[in-house]
């Protein structure tokens, strides 16, 4: 649980940072008015290094800018450029703009008042000049953005207000917000996103709002992804065949139409470390996360409050529910999932699985917290469907979880399959069955701490063959005579 505490803390002190940007952001569009006297216009390709200083800001990109290669553009804190509708900046060379927390660097619409999709946003192309990094991760040169704001951009056609296409620059200090396209699209590319902040931006086209990534490496570290829909998969992320680590980050009120409400990930590898997801919603799988075909390893992270709804298909059956909507927590299918020292707390599926679903996959569980999930069917806590060779469930805490109480509803619900190695867990206090078998065969489920030593309060708390002849029966015995007590978190994470 203190690791929790120190996941909670790093992944939100990002957040007075992020605000005191919004507020330089909303000074400058409040004076835009009276500032129109005075732009210095730019058009078109920038003939040889420049700077754009303050002295001469605002200014105002008349039609779409571009650095070629080997030139590079300058901009200095405090700089405002404006762009006027559907026109970009398109860099090829080298674009340095290192705003400071109190002059941040500012791109935003010309329009009065500005919205989402009045221009169009900056591309890094292929080719140009990459960020480069010294031996302990600090930024050296090449392409950046530092301290600095992009707003109101996504015109119609682009996916992304920052476009890194087969690029490397860094994203460092940066707020990202109320643009009609995904904060960030990455595609054949490398990228850091630091000490950033990605909010309420929306792709109309499907796809993941905040950052979407196709066959790229992409690290997100002490950043807050918050308040982003979209119309598909992915409400805050959505990542295909990339790498993706998130470290020290929140993700938080994303929210999608479709599978994974704060992340959706395909043939990807995906590393999560003390980040936080909470209040991530879907209507089908994933509240907050959704992985297919995928190596998802999480360590030492929280996922609190998040919600797969009921509407997933107007009309369905209850059975067909049953099989859309699972998982308000983490959904992953044909995938390996890793997870270790993570709290998930009050996720609620308005069909089955509360916290965790995982479908013909490869599950290790180990020194996790269950408490306080909920569903309104079978599974508040897990749901295991198909489980592959090499799953483990140990040493992890399972109370005050709640699934239906009536009919044959476990918080641990075993739909098909084999069940997984399962020891040394501490289940107690839930509503509902604690351990509910749906299938035939029989199941191991000894050496757990169930509340108590009484095999037959236990018994009258597992739904197997006693109660129904069709099912294989749980086989609890010997019990443990206390609490399992789970390790500490792993030295060097």
């Amino acid at each position: 649980m203190m690791r929790r505490e120190h996941s909670l803390g790093d992944a939100r002190k990002n957040r007075p940072a992020s605000r005191s940007f919004l507020a330089a952001a909303g000074l400058v569009l409040a004076l835009e008015s009276t500032e129109a006297a005075g732009e210095t216009t730019v058009c078109g390709p920038i003939e040889g290094n420049a700077t754009w200083t303050v002295a001469s800001h605002p200014y105002l990109v008349t039609c779409s800018i571009i650095v070629p290669k080997h030139v590079t553009l300058t901009i200095e804190p405090g700089v405002e450029v404006r762009v006027r509708r559907r026109q970009s900046v398109i860099v090829e060379g080298t674009l340095m703009g290192q705003g400071t927390e109190t002059e941040p660097i500012i791109f935003t619409s010309k329009a009065d008042p500005p919205y989402p999709g009045d221009w169009g946003g900056i591309s890094f192309a292929q080719g140009s000049s990459p960020a480069r990094y010294d031996d302990q991760g600090r930024y050296r040169d090449g392409s950046a953005l530092r301290f600095a704001v992009v707003q109101f951009g996504g015109s119609s056609g682009r996916l992304g207000a920052v476009e890194i296409l087969g690029a490397g620059p860094s994203l460092d200090h940066v707020v990202i917000q109320k643009n009609a396209a995904s904060a960030v699209k990455i595609e054949n590319g490398r990228v850091r996103i630091t000490h950033s902040s990605l909010v309420e931006n929306s792709n109309s086209q499907a796809f993941g709002s905040g950052v979407l990534s196709f066959s790229s490496d992409v690290t997100i570290e002490d950043s807050v992804i918050s308040k982003s829909p979209t119309a598909g998969n992915g409400g805050g992320i959505q990542a295909s065949d990339s790498v993706l680590t998130i470290r020290n980050s929140a993700l938080d009120q994303n929210e999608t139409s479709g599978n994974g409400g704060g992340l959706f990930a395909t043939d990807s590898t995906v590393t999560i470390e003390q980040s936080v997801f909470s209040a991530n919603r879907s209507p089908v799988r994933g509240g907050a996360l959704y992985a297919a075909r995928s190596n998802v390893v999480i360590r030492n992270s929280a996922f609190e409050g998040n919600l797969t709804m009921e509407n997933a298909l107007r009309g369905a059956s209850t059975e067909e529910l049953r099989h859309l909507t699972r998982g308000a927590g983490i959904y992953v299918t044909a995938s390996r999932l890793t997870v270790t020292h993570t709290t998930f707390t009050n996720n609620l599926s308005h069909v089955d699985c509360g916290a965790l679903a995982a479908a013909d996959s490869t599950l290790i569980l180990t020194g996790n917290i269950f408490v306080e999930n909920g569903a309104t069917g079978d599974g508040a806590a897990l749901c295991l469907d198909g489980m592959v060779d090499g799953s483990s469930v140990t040493l992890n805490t399972i109370a005050r979880n709640r699934s239906q109480p009536l009919g044959a509803s476990g918080v641990i619900s075993l739909q098909s399959g084999r069940f997984p190695p399962f020891s040394h867990n501490n289940i107690a206090d839930n509503t509902g069955y604690d351990l509910a078998n749906h299938t035939a065969r029989a199941i191991e489920a000894a050496h757990n701490w169930w509340g108590s030593q009484d095999e037959g309060a236990i018994r009258a708390r597992i739904y197997d063959r006693t109660r129904d002849g069709t099912k294989g029966e749980v086989l609890i015995s010997p019990v443990l005579d206390q609490p399992a007590t789970p390790p500490g978190p792993s030295a060097g994470r």
